[in-house]
């Protein structure tokens, strides 16, 4: 496996209720694809999301993922992802997530704008967000190069699709 699965993360975003709404868990998980159908999933991800209709300025959004709870359904792979190779998760245990700015998408969606750390660095995502059935789904793709989380150097072959579930 030359490059990474990347997740992330990170996180965050929010959907549409008549009023808005806060919420807090502990029970999220990230799902993310890579290389033309690798997947997984993260889970022990904590979110808090605040969101008022009236006022998307005074939202946001914020969360962090445990790292080492990886599993792309394969114990050798996920070892080596936890790996100093790629996440080094014994230094960096946990990738996060801080909105700067939510925006109106349109259809029921929002645009969630923040900050994702994923090791020692940290770049600006962006996620659509959308309320599916009870869960708030946030969605956005990353580049593992980007993070230090590729043995590939080919940025376009590190494109990871990432979303985040949250619980309501």
């Amino acid at each position: 496996m030359n490059r990474i699965f990347f997740l992330l993360l990170m996180i965050f975003p929010l959907t549409a209720f008549a009023q808005g709404f806060d919420v807090k868990t502990k029970s999220g998980t990230v799902k993310f694809t890579y290389d033309e159908g690798t997947s997984g999933t993260l889970g022990n991800v904590s979110a808090t999301v605040n969101f008022d209709l009236s006022d998307l300025s005074k939202g946001s959004v914020s969360g962090s993922v445990d790292v080492s709870t990886i599993d792309t359904k394969n114990k050798l792979r996920n070892k080596h992802l936890r790996s100093k190779t790629y996440f080094d998760v014994e230094k960096y245990p946990k990738m996060t997530f801080k909105s700067t700015s939510i925006s109106d998408h349109g259809n029921g969606m929002f645009k969630i704008k923040g900050k994702l750390k994923i090791k020692s660095t940290e770049k600006e995502v962006t996620f659509i967000a959308s309320k599916k059935g009870s869960d708030l789904i946030f969605a956005t793709a990353i580049y593992g190069l980007d993070y230090g989380v590729a043995v590939d150097k080919k940025r376009e072959k590190t494109l990871i699709e990432i979303y985040v579930v949250i619980p309501m």
